[in-house]
């Protein structure tokens, strides 16, 4: 029986969104004046282990998903910043502002692959340009097109509509 790398990747990429999540909450822990107790550093750099093995394994099955864009080297570089929530407590306002701006960029990446691998899924088939200018799959041209931005469309709003009830901004 044939793997579908489809269905794989989804799982992968939305158990990777799932992560990003929980990695939030130890920012946002790290950004607050909550005490940082030993086990939530702990699980700190647990989610950050999960995350970035995640990360690689995408990158290795790259050519499976069309070349999605998901945010790897926007995650890499703040996992990379993060050495500790300790350590990212201790950073300036500023560049709090910027790794929670890098992890919101990452999410929306992310939410946008789910979007297009559970779409994928349904038997969609990207256009890919040669490099002749020529399109390759079918499904495609400008109602695939619009099909896509549709569905990103959905994806940023519910992502939209997600952040903002995190962020208390939606009454619950």
């Amino acid at each position: 029986m044939k793997k579908n790398p489809v269905a794989d990747n989804l799982g992968l990429v939305q158990g990777t969104l799932e992560q990003w999540l929980t990695f939030k909450k130890f920012l946002l822990l790290a950004f607050s004046k909550d005490e940082i107790s030993h086990d939530a550093e702990g699980s700190f750099l647990e989610i950050k282990s999960v995350v970035a093995r995640n990360v690689r394994t995408l990158g290795e099955r790259a050519k499976d998903m069309g070349g999605l864009d998901y945010g790897d080297k926007i995650m890499r570089e703040l996992l990379n910043k993060c050495v500790s929530a300790t350590s990212v407590r201790a950073l300036p306002e500023a560049d709090k502002r910027n790794l929670y701006k890098q992890w919101h960029t990452v999410y929306v990446r992310l939410s946008r692959a789910v979007g297009a691998l559970k779409f994928m899924s349904e038997g969609y088939v990207p256009v890919v340009a040669t490099k002749g200018g020529k399109k390759k799959g079918k499904g495609g041209g400008k109602g695939g097109m619009v099909a896509i931005g549709v569905v990103v469309a959905i994806v940023a709003v519910i992502g939209a509509v997600v952040v903002a009830a995190v962020l208390g901004l939606l009454p619950i």
